[in-house]
């Protein structure tokens, strides 16, 4: 169960990084 939830929470990161670098990319 803990592994579970560690891997939500990379998932919710790399969707954040993700997203903050095409926000960023777009205001470049």
């Amino acid at each position: 169960n803990m592994k579970n939830k560690g891997t939500q929470l990379g998932a919710v990161l790399a969707a954040m990084l993700l997203r903050g670098k095409i926000i960023y990319e777009e205001n470049e």
